[in-house]
């Protein structure tokens, strides 16, 4: 909780620094993550926004819809939501690099048809039942990323934008229907013990190609 707290505060007093700039080149591009729909993981709808402040700074955000999952194999239908904010600063005399802070949130339910434990008492239950609940996943944290945007138009308003860093997620997987262990993807921890939660922390590499307008 503290680290969270922190960063928060270092990535908004930032902001606030940079809205005392100046304001000499100013623009919205909208963007548009594709790499989302493939992700191996949760693919997601991912489309943003980045405001201009000035040469500078820029800030803005990324918003998605997970609707598909192979995160879990048990499930049925999936859907959630994705949301980075992000902080970007473009160094001088280094127009199209840039380095980034991102605040990272995402909530995801699966629906899952199994056998799940009834009336828990002590971390065992009463009984099995067979039905369709839902299983969640919460994943809160940060990204510092170093990027670049490359033209990919003669008027310069369309771009390409890669990006890549290091980040940190607090993730928890829960259900509050009873007790459950999923059968997880290979990629996905594996469990002995039926949980009504379960919570990890863990370093990413975040690596993303975005496609940018530019909206004068």
């Amino acid at each position: 909780m503290i680290k969270k707290l922190l960063f928060a505060v270092l990535f908004f007093a930032i902001a606030k620094t940079s809205l005392s700039q100046s304001n000499e080149g100013h623009g919205l591009l909208v963007r548009f993550n594709f790499l989302g729909l493939i992700d191996f993981l949760d693919n997601n709808l991912t489309t943003g926004f980045e405001y201009k402040l000035n040469n500078h700074w820029s800030t803005g955000t990324d918003v998605g819809y997970v609707f598909a999952s192979n995160y879990f194999m048990e499930a049925k239908k999936v859907n959630g939501i994705l949301v980075r904010p992000f902080l970007r600063l473009y160094p001088k005399g280094k127009p199209d690099f840039f380095i980034e802070t991102e605040l990272h949130y995402k909530q995801v339910t699966y629906e899952i048809e199994d056998w799940i434990g009834k009336l828990p008492d002590n971390g065992v239950s009463a009984y099995q039942e067979f039905t369709t609940f839902n299983y969640k996943k919460r994943a809160v944290g940060g990204h510092v990323r170093f990027g670049e945007q490359m033209n990919l138009s003669m008027n310069k308003l369309l771009k390409m934008e890669v990006t890549a860093g290091i980040g940190y997620r607090n993730k928890k997987e829960y259900t509050d229907e009873g007790l459950y262990q999923p059968s997880r993807s290979l990629l996905a921890a594996q469990s002995d013990t039926q949980e009504t939660a379960r919570r990890e922390s863990l370093f990413v590499v975040p690596i993303n190609f975005r496609l940018c307008y530019a909206i004068k």
